[in-house]
Parts: structure tokens; C-alpha cells; sequence
């Protein structure tokens, strides 16, 4: 998909502006993040709004 091309290729370029190590600091935070307080979806009124799938 051409939407998954362009946001993985906008991740990497963030991520290569960063030194290798802040860059694996940053990436483990958000894994912990992730599989942690994020883990699960917040319960709201309305369904979250999410992009189209094909």
C-alpha cells in the first residue's frame, strides 16, 4: 500500500536524525509504552476515528 510506504519511509527519516543512541533509547520507551499503560484502548462514548482500510 502507498500510505504504508510513505509513513514507514517518514519514520525512518525522523529516526536517522537521531544518534544511534537516543534513537534506541527512544524506540525501547515507546515498546514499553506500548505493551504497557498503552496497551489497552481507552474506553470512550464514540469508536476512535480510524483511516481507511482496503
Amino acid at each position: 500500500m502507498e500510505s504504508r510506504r510513505i509513513v514507514d519511509a517518514v519514520h525512518a527519516e525522523a529516526l536517522a536524525d537521531l544518534a544511534d543512541e537516543d534513537r534506541s533509547c527512544l524506540l525501547r520507551v515507546l515498546g514499553r509504552l506500548a505493551q504497557g499503560p498503552l496497551a489497552v484502548p481507552a474506553e470512550t462514548s464514540r469508536p476512535a476515528r480510524r483511516a481507511r482500510q482496503q
